[in-house]
């Protein structure tokens, strides 16, 4: 898979606001959904953010 353009950007947004979410991702960015869930999913396999838990929530991993 390659990375995405605004990967740097996005995990620089994450750890900014310490929140994460695929709606914010789309809001800031003004991505469709597809793509801010594929650009999250890269920021989790580079340990960025966990994976989802049962509640969907994800922890910053990386500060």
């Amino acid at each position: 898979m390659n990375k995405d353009p605004l990967l740097n950007d996005v995990k620089q947004f994450i750890l900014e606001s310490q929140f994460v979410s695929v709606s914010a991702i789309q809001r800031r960015f003004q991505i469709g959904f597809m793509r801010a869930e594929r650009i999250l999913e890269q920021v989790e396999k580079e340990k960025v953010v966990s994976k989802k838990d049962k509640n969907f929530r994800r922890k910053i991993e990386e500060k």
